[in-house]
């Protein structure tokens, strides 16, 4: 963090009391010297007032009457005197010096000493701080609780004292905490001034198709879901409009997706489905799938880092295949698939030591995946040819699941030891499941298998955990899975 110093004796300031004055601060002992208590000739109070001033006027009355140099209001609470001129009380948080948050890390203007509800002080941020705030029952904003209705639910102060307010929109009651107005009519005035801001930055090509769009976006998903969205939808019609200025027309799919990527536009979904609605850019289902297929392909390829040997050996099978295709014998599908497994493979053998391609890695992935077989194939013929590796492909068929070598007493010992230790780190709990699996299912884990923390999944249908081995589905007990606590 920055340091503050006095601006007369340039003394450290940072934790200590100081007083501003057009920009600079002063230490206790240097404000002694230089302000003296005289009375104002403006506002008649008795103030402390800088000595170079022939005539009397305290700091508040030299700049009275001035607007807001950042929201150039007239009627406020000045909040700061800066350098350059009044800021209102709203304003002044811009202009505090940026702390770093004690919890997040993060350095911004809304850090400061905040006290929590067990009374203790830290140096947070707003959002950080919000986080250990209750959410009011009535007007859902997160403050601290006032009080508490019939159930038990928090009320922030401002609802428990006032109870309702009548919007000034639209006449409606609504909860006192949520503000003057009321929330449908303040995500109103939201998506209006956004909808205006759109006009005037966008080209004839896009501006009004952006503002059918943010109505058609209230009709379908409400008023405040459209006032919190569309911002996030701008910078993709800013980015279609100058693409429309480039060729002084609508691009078609397949420019729009050569340009931005299928991903970009499954990213902006709601607008790629809106223009095809109304038939300004029509969504080519063929089309989608090509450059999807591409898009997957550009991201295998970077997926290790330049000049390794992983990303020497992938491209040069991406070459390879891409000479099948301008042969017409394959398919850009096919492409996707056959570097999809190579690379799954490749990342796989960052368990081993050394770190390479060998049979150890080859077979302990796929008896994991033994899906895969048929997709490696390929890759492995590519690599006995190309390099001096000799992998063989464990047979087809269904995995041979084998006992664990580790007696029943040995493995019920090691497991309920693992679950009185309560550790919840990644290795713990992949340890949990190895054991688990060894002991309640009766299945050994071969050494060249490596399970790791996303193999553990839970199912959406009835919350039990689970883990997907050689073609077999192994469910956990919730004390071995990564929720337990």
């Amino acid at each position: 963090m920055k340091e503050t110093h006095c601006s007369s004796c340039a003394k450290v300031l940072d934790g200590e009391w100081s007083y501003r004055y057009r920009g600079e601060r002063f230490c206790r002992q240097c404000f002694e010297s230089n302000f003296t208590l005289r009375t104002c000739t403006k506002c008649g109070r008795k103030k402390k007032v800088h000595n170079d001033l022939v005539v009397a006027v305290c700091k508040i009355c030299q700049v009275k009457n001035s607007p807001c140099i950042r929201c150039g209001k007239t009627d406020y609470t000045p909040g700061l005197i800066s350098g350059q001129g009044p800021v209102c009380n709203s304003c002044s948080k811009y202009f505090r010096p940026y702390k770093t948050c004690t919890e997040c890390g993060k350095t911004t203007y809304t850090v400061s000493n905040r006290t929590f509800n067990d009374g203790k002080v830290a140096l947070v941020c707003q959002s950080c701080y919000n986080k250990h705030l209750p959410v009011c029952s009535q007007c859902r904003k997160q403050r601290k609780a006032y009080t508490y209705d019939d159930e038990q639910k928090p009320v922030c102060r401002i609802c428990a004292l006032e109870g309702t307010r009548t919007c000034k929109v639209c006449g409606e009651e609504f909860p006192a905490g949520v503000g003057r107005i009321c929330t449908s009519c303040s995500s109103n005035n939201s998506l209006g001034r956004q909808i205006d801001f759109g006009q005037h930055a966008l080209s004839p090509f896009m501006a009004e198709y952006f503002t059918q769009f943010s109505q058609w976006l209230v009709k379908r998903r409400g008023s405040q879901f459209a006032s919190n969205k569309i911002k996030q939808y701008f910078p993709y019609f800013f980015d279609l409009d100058r693409f429309a200025e480039e060729l002084e027309r609508h691009p078609s799919y397949e420019e729009l997706v050569d340009r931005f990527t299928v991903a970009r536009t499954r990213q902006n979904l709601l607008v790629s489905i809106f223009l095809d609605e109304i038939g300004v850019i029509r969504i080519d289902k063929r089309v989608q799938e090509e450059y999807s297929n591409m898009d997957m392909i550009e991201r295998y390829l970077g997926r290790f880092p330049k000049k390794t040997w992983q990303a020497d050996m992938l491209h040069k099978y991406s070459e390879h295949l891409h000479t099948k295709l301008q042969n017409d014998q394959t398919t850009v599908r096919s492409i996707r698939l056959a570097l999809g497994g190579a690379v799954n493979l490749l990342h796989y053998c960052r368990h081993f030591v050394p770190v390479e391609l060998s049979n150890k890695a080859l077979h302990g992935y796929l008896w994991k995946f033994p899906g895969q077989r048929g997709t490696l194939t390929g890759f492995v013929n590519f690599v006995n040819s190309g390099y001096s590796i000799d992998l063989q492909l464990p047979n087809a068929g269904k995995t041979i699941l084998h006992t664990p070598t580790k007696s029943r007493q040995l493995l019920e010992r090691l497991f309920l030891e693992a679950l009185r230790s309560g550790e919840q780190d990644l290795s713990s709990v992949v340890k949990k499941t190895v054991l688990a699996i060894e002991y309640l299912h009766h299945v050994g884990i071969p050494d060249n298998v490596v399970i790791e923390l996303r193999d553990i999944k839970r199912s959406k249908k009835d919350s039990s955990w689970s883990v997907r081995l050689a073609g077999r589905e192994f469910y956990l007990p919730e004390e071995v899975t990564p929720a337990a606590k």
